[in-house]
């Protein structure tokens, strides 16, 4: 019995402890925006039945590309921010993708359905070409790109998808 008891305090240690550390971790309010427009990679990314897709497209619409990993607790905590995002801007010429780092199909739509992010496109990055296309070594990785088909911007690390700044850089492209 005390074992039980004494494994359940360390569990909610441990809990805890990771509940702090997220709340430190700070969020970019804003994309780094670049001097001028850059080429998007052709690289593509696919769907969960494995039908392959490509940026191009999207072609007419500003796409806010986010590339996380299931097992990635930034992404984590990201994605009901990005999925936010996604249903606010779902009438205007705003495409919110969020494309997994992990091929397997099952693990991230549980992770999808655990966080009730059931609306949310399930897309995977084949051996994270598409990321390491976008000079990406890391997620959470976040690329904005313009109507014309050019990255303008990125966060790299933890964005904060609500933040009036980072919205107003979006909108500045409809």
């Amino acid at each position: 019995m005390m074992k039980h008891i004494f494994l359940l305090t360390v569990l909610t240690c441990f809990s805890c402890f990771g509940n702090l550390k997220a709340q430190e971790d700070p969020k970019s309010t804003a994309f780094t925006l670049f001097d001028s427009p850059k080429s998007v990679p052709t690289a593509p990314y696919f769907d969960e039945h494995h039908q392959e897709h490509r940026l191009s497209e999207l072609s007419g619409n500003v796409i806010v590309l986010n590339f996380w990993k299931p097992s990635c607790r930034l992404c984590l905590i990201e994605l009901p921010a990005l999925d936010r995002l996604r249903n606010d801007y779902k009438d205007k010429s705003v495409r919110v993708i969020a494309v997994a780092e992990d091929k397997n199909v099952e693990t991230i739509a549980q992770t999808l359905h655990d966080r009730r992010l059931k609306k949310m496109t399930i897309y995977y990055d084949d051996n994270e070409k598409l990321l390491h296309a976008f000079g990406g070594q890391k997620v959470p990785r976040t690329v904005l790109i313009n109507k014309d088909g050019k990255e303008v911007g990125f966060i790299q690390g933890l964005a904060d998808f609500d933040s009036p700044d980072l919205r107003q850089q979006i909108e500045q492209l409809f």
